[in-house]
Order: C-alpha cells, then structure tokens, then sequence
C-alpha cells in the first residue's frame, strides 16, 4: 500500500510541477488576494454602509495579511491557488463573499487520499458517520473524535477546516465540512494527515491507526453523503392526512410545470387537510421564482403577494465597476423585446447611478417596495404547516424562509439553516491574474428584519436529534410532531 501511494504521491507531484510551469499558481495568489481586498474596497457596500459591516473593516486588510502571510511559495496547483483565496474570503464571514478557480470545480468528496471512512458533525462532536465495509480496522459508527497526536479535535477543525472549507462559527458549515477533517484535499497550507487518533466508543477511549489510501471515489461519495447528507428532488406526496411537499431543489432545469400541475390538481384538497409538510432540507442556492412558484399554489399569489417581504430600503455601492455590471444588464434588457416592460426601471437605477458617481456618492438608495396589496386577503391554509429546514438551506431557501416566518400556522422544524447578508445580488468579478474570480453582494438591503449571518433555528422540541439520512426515522420524527 504504501508503494503505491509513494507511486501517486510522485505522480501527482509531475503533474502539479507541469503546472506550475504553465502557470505561476503562487504569484496569481498573491497577486490576486491584492485584487480581493481592492475590488470589495472599492466596490461592496460593506466598505461603506452602516450596518452588519464591523467583520467587512476588521477583516478587509488583517485578512488579506493574514492571507498574504500563508507558504503561497507552496502553491503548485489551481487547489493550492484557490484555498488561499478561500482563506481571505471566508474571513468575512459573509457567505455572500466568494473567490474561487475559474477551473471546473472537484466534486464535494474530492481528496488526494483518505482514511476510508468520514466523520459527521452532530451534537457538538465529530463522530463517525460511515466507514468502509469489510475493514475492522477503523473506528465504529458513532465513536467520538477525541485527538489525533495528541492534539484535541477542535484544534484540528480549526486548523484544518476554518475559512478554508468553510466558516466554523456556523454550526451548518460545521455539518457541511466534517467529512473533510481527517481527508487530504490538496491544502498545502494544513499538516499532513495524522498518524493516530483516539476515539471515545461508548465511554471508553480507543486509539486508532489512519491508515491513508488512495482512490475509491465512489467510497468517498458514499462516505460524504452519509456524513453531510444531502437530500434532493421536488414532488408531492400524501402524509399524516394532509401533504408532504418536496422542495429539496429550487434550480431551474426540474420539472416544474409538472410539479407545479399537481399542486393545482391537490390545491383544494391541501386547502382543507389538517397538516401540510413542506421540506427545504437540501435546498441550497436554486432560484427564488421557482420557491415563490410553489407557495403561490400551496396558498394563492394575491395572498403570497400581501405577505412577502418587502424590500423598501435598498442602497447600491456606486463604483465604476458596478456601474458597468448594471448598464451591461441593462443593455441585454434592451436587445430583448421580452423585457420591454423591465427596461425603464434599469434606465433610472443606471442614470441615478451616474448621478450619485457625479455627485461623489458612495451609496446610491432608494425604496423598492412597490405598493402594497390591501385589503390583505384571507388565508386559505386551514392546515398546520412544518417547514423542514436542514444546514444546506442557503440563497433562495433563506428567502423562502423570509416568507414562510411570516404566515400564519407555520413551525420550523428539522435542523438550523445556513446564513446569508444583507448584501445581495451577486456580481462575478475577474481576478487581475485572470485565474479566479471574486463574487459579493453588490447592493445593501438595509431594512431587512433579519440580520447578517442569523440563520433560522427551530424551537428544541422541533429539531431533529437522529441520524439525517434515516429518511423512515425522520417522517416517522415528523408523525410524532405533527399533530
């Protein structure tokens, strides 16, 4: 085993210094981590709002010489150059900040090598989700991480996992990233896999050989999957009497108008059932149109229109970078005959624009609300609605959360969600090397009630405390709650 892990290590190593021949990866970090900090400088509202931006200042030049101060000497590979920009982004703290490779991402269970099980993030410990079988060797499902060489768990995730696979403070990124803490991942900025770790099994302490190996792609996926599972799909089924309503997907590219024809079908039926279940676990990024879509037909859109929040306070950074990104997108309104009716509203933005760059204005804001809907109308739900969150809801499930916190008869149960910031509408910047790129929120929405980096989290006697991927112990959980 160990010569052919020696026979990929100097593979892998050929084929990272053909690489760096072709492109000088720790000179674009560097170089690229400058144009980071210079175009959220210039051109984030978080350089110049007055709220939830403490983090943005602290971290805006700390980060970038805490980033700046990393081995990027040790960066061969797009994998090295993109965990450095991950390290200076992530310490925003704001999931609305990315900058990643402009390379096709690996898949979520990538690694150089591994272990051959994973670990999972529950109940404030790292324990052992998946192992591989037939090997006796390794630690039992459910043992608790205790160290590796003598060093606590905690410390490891910290120095493994915090800001360059995710955000540690947020007990989703904790689920989403404790696959990886024990796998090799290409990071030339962590230590190498440790030799030994011990385990709590029952209250006993065990120690364990990590016995490295390569390959197994499937086993990882599987290993992923079981440690931060996933669900997806949309659909609707019967349940407890009422509906069990999927929405583990908002991306276009589903089949909508079917779905969306079977609620039509069911709506009065789910008008009148005594319990309807709507499930955001696995809804992560998608398109908000296609939630609203949803809830129109659970509910009805003049009700749905009445109680969605609204967006009255919204300030835009006025840079010349921004001001580029929106008369581009005005342009592409104006050479389609479909958004005829959308392009007056863009014409004003990009001249109020001009006019607040003119005047030396560093925001630009205006009331986006639009009038509101009354009389309100009446609620047609008589039923006591569960809306099932997990830590991949994000984007477009937070905003449905937005609504759904809003309505009456409606409980959140499951498991917290992910966070989001009050600086919305992504706008995808090239980096100066050319080979990544810098995402964030473009505009502020000052007013909204939720503030940055707040997920949503039920109440103790509505969160889910077994295994995630029970899908039979989770509905019969749900059962057990519902009425």
């Amino acid at each position: 085993m160990k010569t052919k892990i020696f026979a990929a290590t100097v593979a892998a190593a050929t084929v990272f210094a053909a690489s760096a021949q072709a492109q000088n990866w720790s000179a674009a970090a560097a170089q690229d981590l400058q144009g980071i900090h210079d175009t959220l400088r210039d051109s984030s509202p978080a350089a110049v709002a007055d709220r939830d931006n403490a983090q943005f200042k602290a971290w805006l030049d700390t980060g970038l010489a805490q980033a700046k101060a990393l081995p990027l000497n040790q960066i061969t590979n797009d994998r090295g150059y993109g965990y450095a920009l991950r390290a200076y982004a992530t310490g925003f703290r704001d999931p609305n900040i990315d900058a990643f490779p402009i390379y096709a991402p690996q898949a979520p269970w990538y690694a150089i090598d591994w272990p051959g099980f994973a670990l999972a993030w529950r109940g404030g410990a790292y324990v052992v989700a998946w192992t591989t079988p037939g090997d006796n060797k390794q630690p039992p499902l459910g043992a608790k991480l205790i160290s590796c060489d003598k060093v606590p768990a905690e410390t490891i995730a910290m120095k493994r996992l915090d800001r360059f696979e995710g955000n540690l403070k947020l007990d989703s990124d904790r689920v989403k990233t404790a696959p990886y803490l024990l796998w090799n991942r290409a990071n030339p900025f962590v230590d190498p896999l440790p030799a030994k770790c011990d385990f709590d099994q029952g209250g006993r302490k065990r120690t364990f050989q990590i016995n490295s190996q390569i390959g197994g792609e499937d086993l990882r996926k599987q290993a992923y999957m079981a440690g931060a599972p996933k669900a997806e799909g949309i659909g609707i089924e019967p349940f407890a009497g009422g509906f069990w309503i999927n929405l583990h997907n908002m991306a276009d590219g589903q089949d909508w108008n079917g779905f969306t024809a079977k609620l039509e079908a069911a709506r009065d039926a789910i008008h009148a059932a005594p319990i309807v279940v709507i499930d955001m676990r696995g809804a992560e990024g998608g398109n908000l149109i296609n939630g609203y879509r949803v809830a129109n037909w659970i509910w009805n859109p003049d009700y749905i229109t009445a109680n969605q929040p609204r967006v009255t306070q919204l300030a835009y950074r006025v840079s010349p970078q921004n001001i580029k990104f929106y008369q581009e997108v005005l342009a592409h309104l104006q050479s389609d005959d479909n958004y005829y009716a959308e392009r007056p509203k863009w014409e004003s933005l990009v001249a109020s624009l001009n006019q607040a760059q003119a005047a030396g204005q560093p925001l630009f804001q205006r009331d986006e609300s639009g009038a509101p809907v009354t009389p309100a109308p009446e609620n047609p739900l008589k039923a006591k609605v569960i809306v099932l969150t997990d830590s991949w809801c994000t984007s477009a499930c937070l905003d449905m959360m937005d609504l759904f916190t809003k309505l009456p008869n409606v409980t959140q149960a499951g498991g917290a969600t992910s966070v989001n910031s009050i600086f919305i509408g992504r706008e995808d910047i090239l980096l100066p090397s050319g080979q990544g790129r810098v995402s964030f929120g473009g505009k502020a929405w000052l007013d909204r009630a939720r503030n940055s980096t707040t997920p949503y989290t039920p109440a103790p006697a509505m969160t889910y405390t077994g295994a995630p991927g029970d899908e039979a112990a989770y509905k019969a959980w749900v059962q057990s709650i519902a009425h």
